[in-house]
């Protein structure tokens, strides 16, 4: 199976997460709101370009290219953790006593570590800043793709 999506508007690379004091010694981490509101963006992308159903389980490949208003410097690697995380997140956990910030919806894939393909362009187009993002399921007639897929250990 193949899936390919466009996410229009600049793209928003993954951000540390930050924390705060919560009282005496404890602290709260957080995720920036502007790195969960892409991942929804990502994720509302990928289920608008017709995925559906249970996550996939085997080997993923995955490309991404980055499409930049301008030319300043940005690492190429935090546009992919985003939108692997978006693409395998659970649903955000709701504060006590309030209602989920999103629906529970499935993961595309169920973890990183089954993207065993990983192609990421960074580009420059003033006029339409976007994400085009291609994920596919990697066949495993290929006893190379299959040790790859297993980390290293045949089949």
């Amino acid at each position: 199976m193949k899936l390919c999506f466009t996410v229009d508007g600049a793209p928003v690379g993954w951000q540390r997460t930050g924390f705060r004091p919560a009282g005496g010694m404890q602290t709260r981490f957080f995720t920036p709101k502007a790195v969960k509101e892409y991942q929804d963006k990502i994720w509302l992308a990928a289920r608008l370009a017709g995925f559906r159903g249970d996550p996939w389980t085997g080997p993923v490949a995955v490309r991404v290219v980055i499409y930049l208003a301008d030319a300043r410097r940005r690492d190429v690697d935090n546009y992919a953790k985003q939108v692997l995380d978006a693409l395998n997140s659970k649903p955000a956990r709701p504060a006590r006593g309030k209602s989920p910030a999103r629906p529970p919806v499935p993961r595309l894939f169920k973890d990183d570590s089954q993207v065993v393909d990983l192609h990421l362009l960074k580009r420059i187009d003033r006029a339409q800043p976007r994400l085009e993002v291609e994920l596919e399921q990697v066949p495993l007639d290929d006893p190379k793709q299959v040790e790859l897929a297993l980390g290293g250990k045949r089949a």
